[in-house]
Order: structure tokens, then sequence, then C-alpha cells
């Protein structure tokens, strides 16, 4: 189980790392605007690059204070990066319960359908636990492909006919986004 105060972390570091990305934004909007550059432009662009490496700079301090990394370098933001992707896919565990009632007799065979070979219809499923891991990343990368993974959420899209395959409920909402990269 996630404790709050690892949620309120992880939040914080977002955080930190949308703020980067802003000024980012900015940098890559100064330098995209078009291929002859007036003295000004070319100006403009210099003053905002190093905006963005004083944010890349205030990013992995900020993260490093936070406890992310072994430093205030890049390892912080991969430390978080880790930590996030970990959260997420602990969080996506805790909130939906999936179940494999196994591919006999199933009705429909939609995932030989959709995904051939690949079709967990056509695997020896032996080590279910293998499996439902991966099912769980599937269906995060389905949220995050989502428009606001709740409401409209690719993964509530059953492929598996009810009493086949793999069978997923949603135990209660999530407590933070699962989607955020």
């Amino acid at each position: 189980m996630i404790e709050q105060k690892d949620i309120d972390k992880l939040l914080a570091g977002r955080k930190i790392v949308d703020d980067y990305r802003a000024v980012a934004e900015i940098y890559r909007e100064k330098v995209a605007v078009s291929n002859t550059k007036t003295a000004t432009e070319i100006a403009a662009a210099k003053e905002q690059y190093g905006k963005r490496e004083d944010a890349t700079r205030k990013m992995h301090e900020e993260l490093y204070k936070l406890g992310f990394g072994e430093g205030a370098d890049p390892s912080a933001y991969d430390a978080f990066n880790k930590v996030n992707k970990q959260m997420i896919l602990e969080e996506y565990t805790e909130v939906t319960t999936i179940s494999f009632l196994g591919c006999d007799k199933c009705p429909t065979r939609k995932c030989v359908e959709l995904y051939g070979a690949g079709a967990c219809g056509n695997q020896d499923v032996k080590d279910i636990k293998s499996v439902e891991r991966d099912m769980r990343l599937f269906f995060l990368k389905l949220i995050k492909k989502s428009k606001d993974g709740l409401s409209k959420n690719f993964a509530d899209v059953k492929v598996c006919p009810d009493g086949y395959g793999f069978q997923w409920k949603r135990n209660r909402n999530e407590r933070f986004n699962l989607g955020w990269e």
C-alpha cells in the first residue's frame, strides 16, 4: 500500500518537472520561429536557452532535495522517473483486480483476431503472475492513450467476453494521475 507521504513526494516531484517542461516548451517555441532569424530572434532564443539551462539545474536540485538521485544532476530526474513508473504500476495494481479465467471454449477469440500470435489466447499461460503484470502494463498504456483516463478509458474496452480470459474490475479510483509521464 502506497502511503500518503509517498504520494505527496511524487506529486511534488511532478510539479517540479512540469515547471521545467513549461520553460523548455517556451525555448522550443523560440528556436522554432523560422529558418531566417533576425538578430532579435537569435538573442531571444539565446536568452531562453539560458533560462532553460537554469530550469534544468533547478529541476535537478529540487528533485535531489526531495530525495531523488545521488546528486543535483540527471540522476535525480532518472531516479524520480523510475519511482514514478513504479508507483503508477503499484497504484494500478491496488486499484484493479485482474483474474484469468482461461481461454478454453472462448466463443469469440477476439484477442487472436486483434493481436495474432501475441494474443494471450495463443499463449501457454503457466506463469500467470507475469502475464497479469504484462496485462496491467498493457491496460496502463491504454489508459495513457485515453482522453482523461477515467470516463473515456480505452482500458475499459473489454476484449475477453465475460467468463473467459482476463477479467478486471476497478476496486476504487486512483489517488493520483496514472497517465502522467
